[in-house]
């Protein structure tokens, strides 16, 4: 890495010697050994600035890179195919539409934190916005975070955003508006793009990420920056800050008509492409898998016509047509199958991580959120909470045995169960020779190497053994899991 950071330098390091040689020239023209001299002192001088320059340049953490097929995945195993021929039953419909209705209203209870926003309450209490904002905050100011320039945060960086948060007036009772959103945005913690990070040159992990939100999104508006380039929002599955001009106003009668319009389309690939005309040459955005959009029932030489949510000048809502290749989207929900959820998932086989939903990626949660949201399915978005949905299989204690824990997943149906441990989830696909295996979202794992571990990191979406790091001191990913749930009918059944 240092060879390659000289030799980017080299060009500009050689101009700036031969200026400097020229310069020194014309000021003994009668002295040439005088100005050679010169010239290699002043050489020396600024190769020495140079490298005191790269030294304290901020640098990027390096890690060793997984090798393509992850320790224990044969090629083979890279496709849907392998694992739907594996499986005993691939075609068998796991829930009706009406039974997923009924597990979704479920998980909404349950959960708290998956929200119908047409139903969330016109008035909220202000003083209870602003104490959690201000708690929120608060804890920020007790972590030890950096920014990408390696400055450890303080007050100088906090004060100024407390001040932007507007929070002294926020009304006692909050009247309620209503948003959907425009353009692709990511969601912050606080109301600001520039990114904190927990360790220096750990830049994949930005610690105000807390999600993203995609066009079509409906928000509950509670607040905004003093600045009015931030909205606070309650989306279904996160809240927190997005910027303003991401979203338009709306009343709650157009935000249930967008929410809950048929006939529907929805995205079924990794990224779907939006035009703005039926010649799919003007692009306007993209949206990632699972997201749902009302359509005029028409398909015109491959297209569908979906309704577009556009923002005015005025910040309120209107409304076009956008286009989609219809080969990029369902019309409806896809038939909850085995067959769908493994086919679906490998639709995003080597799509980049993102923590949070950072470069429009998927971390480990979002990444089975959006594939149980093709078939009508709406889990939580963070893994803790997708830990306690559907109905228990297994759950397991520190000190069982990788036999013992292998015994108790042979009974869990590939393609539709989740595999929980402390921050992460995957969705298992099957078993090979007696080894659990899944698909999962995953920036790294850990092996040994010597005396230590070893970071490899893979920071992709891909198919791995649960026996994946079982060298190491972190231990296997089955030594890990904590439960065992599969999202059948018995998740919504008392």
């Amino acid at each position: 890495m240092h060879c390659s950071a000289m030799q980017g330098a080299s060009p500009s390091r050689s101009h700036g010697t031969r200026d400097m040689m020229q310069v020194t020239g014309e000021m003994n023209p009668g002295n040439h050994s005088s100005s050679k001299g010169q010239g290699s002192v002043g050489l020396c001088i600024r190769l020495v600035l140079f490298l005191l320059l790269v030294a304290c340049a901020p640098k990027e953490l390096l890690y060793y890179a997984s090798p393509v097929l992850v320790p224990g995945t044969a090629r083979e195993m890279n496709t849907p195919g392998f694992w739907i021929g594996a499986h005993p039953a691939p075609d068998d419909v796991i829930m009706s539409s009406e039974e997923i209705i009924l597990l979704n209203e479920r998980i909404r209870q349950e959960s708290g934190v998956v929200r119908d926003i047409h139903q969330y309450p016109q008035t909220t209490s202000g003083i209870t916005l602003q104490e959690g904002l201000s708690r929120g905050l608060d804890a920020l100011s007790q972590r030890t975070l950096f920014t990408r320039e390696h400055r450890r945060v303080g007050r100088d960086f906090l004060d100024p955003l407390r001040s932007l948060m507007n929070l002294e007036n926020i009304p006692h009772e909050i009247i309620v508006r209503y948003a959907l959103v425009v353009t692709f945005t990511d969601q912050r913690i606080l109301p600001t793009d520039q990114g904190l990070y927990s360790a220096r040159g750990r830049f994949d992990f930005d610690r105000l990420q807390n999600s993203a939100l995609d066009v079509g999104t409906p928000v509950a508006v509670l607040h905004e920056s003093r600045d009015g380039q931030w909205l606070y929002g309650v989306a279904p599955l996160s809240e927190g800050w997005i910027r303003s001009d991401h979203a338009a106003e709306c009343s709650l009668e157009q935000l249930e008509y967008y929410t809950r319009a048929e006939p529907f389309a929805v995205s079924v690939r990794a990224k779907t492409d939006i035009y703005l005309d039926p010649g799919l040459r003007k692009h306007y955005g993209s949206l990632r898998m699972g997201v749902r959009m009302p359509h005029n029932g028409c398909i015109t030489r491959g297209v569908f016509e979906v309704l577009l949510p556009r923002r005015r000048d005025d910040g309120r809502i209107t409304f076009s047509g956008g286009y989609i290749s219809a080969d990029k989207i369902s019309d409806g929900y896809l038939p909850y199958t085995p067959r769908t959820m493994i086919e679906q998932a490998f639709w995003m086989l080597n799509a980049p991580y993102g923590w949070g939903g950072m470069y429009g990626e998927r971390d480990c949660s979002r990444y089975l959120q959006e594939v149980f949201a093709t078939c009508g399915i709406q889990i939580p978005r963070n893994s803790a909470q997708q830990a306690r949905v559907g109905t228990l299989i297994a759950s397991f204690t520190p000190d069982e045995s990788p036999a013992q824990r292998r015994e108790k997943l042979l009974s869990s149906p590939g393609g539709i169960t989740i595999l929980s441990m402390p921050g992460h989830v995957m969705l298992l696909l099957g078993f090979h020779n007696g080894d659990p295996y899944a698909i999962h979202a995953l920036w790294a794992y850990s092996e040994a190497a010597g005396t230590s571990d070893r970071v490899r990191v893979v920071n992709r979406t891909a198919v791995t053994s649960l026996s994946l790091g079982e060298s190491s001191g972190r231990k296997s990913l089955l030594e890990r899991l904590t439960t065992v749930r599969s999202l059948d009918r018995g998740s919504f059944l008392k």
